[in-house]
């Protein structure tokens, strides 16, 4: 698989460079969660679920073409 099978939340911090860990993790991860596209757990465990990555699939030829314009 191209994707880890899980990974930290405290490893994603570090490879986005998030400034406010809190923040991320209370809002951005909890809403991912809470919209079932990454299951996160209280050990701080990520893993990226069918339906986040069916979203991301949908989504990057728009995030793409944004950067490109």
């Amino acid at each position: 698989s191209l994707y880890p099978d899980k990974t930290s939340d405290d490893d994603l911090l570090e490879w986005i460079e998030a400034g406010n860990a809190s923040r991320f993790k209370n809002t951005v991860l909890r809403k991912l969660h809470t919209d079932r596209l990454i299951e996160y757990d209280k050990s701080g465990r990520c893993i990226i679920l069918p339906t986040g990555l069916n979203y991301i699939a949908s989504q990057y030829p728009n995030w793409l073409a944004q950067l490109n314009q």
